[in-house]
């Protein structure tokens, strides 16, 4: 699947396959910009099921929950070897929760990777928890690898494969 989605800076769960993920997404390749507001990604705003063997590539914008993968993983989902290269930034002069892969785990990512590039669009906009495979994780990151760069300068909470890893959550291999 090769496509082009652009809500220029207004839509919420917005993503280039699917807005909210319900169900299973295995195998699928998006290329394209997505462009946001809340909860934004290059496959899927929001996954609260199953992304298996799936790719994306393109240029990702957003406001507050936004990733290369998913805008938000939801306790419930899984995102599995899967990957994200993209180009990874900001639409509004205030943004929170950048992930390479998701900008906000609450589920698990197991063997998932990020290549690319996170970067503010405009300076000293970044609220806080930007990362190389999540922003905020709040649960399991797992056999994951992160190759880019993170380029913020005025940030809390930046790390190359998790923003924020909060209590009880883990990062392992």
């Amino acid at each position: 699947l090769l496509g082009l989605k652009n809500y220029a800076g207004t839509g919420n769960e917005a993503g280039g396959v699917v807005g909210v993920n319900n169900g299973t997404i295995t195998n699928v390749l998006f290329q394209g910009l997505v462009d946001g507001n809340t909860n934004v990604g290059l496959i899927t705003g929001k996954n609260t099921g199953n992304i298996i063997g799936s790719q994306a590539f393109g240029l990702l914008a957003g406001y507050s929950l936004f990733g290369g993968i998913a805008g938000e993983n939801a306790s419930s989902a899984t995102i599995l070897k899967s990957e994200s290269e993209a180009s990874i930034t900001n639409s509004a002069n205030s943004a929170n929760k950048a992930g390479g892969i998701t900008g906000e785990n609450s589920g698990t990512l197991d063997q998932v990777s990020f290549f690319g590039r996170i970067e503010e669009s405009m300076s000293n906009i970044y609220s806080g928890d930007v990362g190389g495979i999540a922003g905020t994780n709040n649960s399991i990151i797992k056999n994951s690898s992160f190759s880019g760069v993170i380029e913020i300068t005025d940030s809390t909470n930046v790390g190359g494969i998790a923003g924020d890893n909060t209590n009880s959550s883990e990062i392992k291999a």
